[in-house]
C-alpha cells in the first residue's frame, strides 16, 4: 500500500503541476468522494436493517473468493510465497480499501505544504491501516475464534459505514476547500 501511495503521489504532483489538470483531478476526486459519502450512508441504513448483502461498498463475491483461493493455495508455502500472495490480496483489495486511501493522497497532495512531508502522512495512514489487521491476528492467535470476528463485524457495521460517510464528506469537503483556493 505505502508503494502504491508514493506511485499515486507523484503521478498527483505531476499531474497537478499544470494547475488546470489539478482544479479537475481534485473535482473528480471530490465528485467521487460524495458519490462514496452517498454510497456509504445507503449501506449505513441496510446495515440497520439487517440488510449486509445488499450493500454497495463491499469487495464482490468473486473477487473475494480468489482471495480466499489464494490465500488456500499459499498457506503451508515458502516466505516468499506467503510475501506474494500478499501483495496480491493486497492489490485486490485495494479496489475497496483505495476508496479512503486514494482521496486522502489528493489532499495531501492539494495542499503545498503537507507535500514535503506527503511520505511521512502516507507512513502514518498506512501503519493506522495495519494496526487493527496487527490485532486481529494477535487475537486469533491467542484463540478469538473467525465466528467471533464476524459477530464483532456484524454488530459494528452500521457505525463503520455511517463513520465511512462522515469521512467522505470531510474529504469532498477539503478537496473543494483547495480547489476554490487555487
Amino acid at each position: 500500500y505505502l508503494a502504491v501511495g508514493m506511485g499515486a503521489l507523484s503521478v498527483l504532483k505531476l499531474l497537478s503541476a499544470v494547475r488546470i489538470v489539478g482544479i479537475v483531478l481534485y473535482a473528480v476526486m471530490a465528485a467521487i468522494c460524495l458519490v462514496l459519502a452517498v454510497l456509504s450512508a445507503r449501506d449505513y441504513v441496510l446495515a440497520r436493517q439487517g440488510k449486509l448483502h445488499d450493500m454497495t461498498l463491499n469487495l464482490p463475491d468473486g473477487l473475494r473468493e480468489r482471495i480466499r483461493a489464494r490465500i488456500r493455495t499459499a498457506s503451508g508455502a515458502f516466505v516468499g510465497a506467503a510475501f506474494a500472495t500478499g501483495m496480491l490480496v493486497s492489490l485486490l483489495e485495494l479496489a475497496c480499501t483505495g476508496q479512503v486511501y486514494l482521496p486522502t493522497i489528493s489532499f495531501v497532495a492539494s495542499l503545498p505544504e503537507l507535500r514535503s512531508s506527503a511520505f511521512i502522512y502516507l507512513l502514518i495512514y498506512n501503519l493506522a491501516f495495519v494496526l487493527p489487521l496487527l490485532v486481529i491476528l494477535v487475537l486469533a492467535v491467542y484463540g478469538v475464534s473467525a465466528a467471533k470476528f464476524e459477530a464483532w463485524f456484524v454488530k459494528n457495521v452500521a457505525r463503520t459505514k455511517l463513520v465511512m460517510t462522515v469521512l467522505f464528506l470531510v474529504l469532498a469537503t477539503l478537496l473543494i476547500a483547495q480547489i476554490v483556493a487555487l
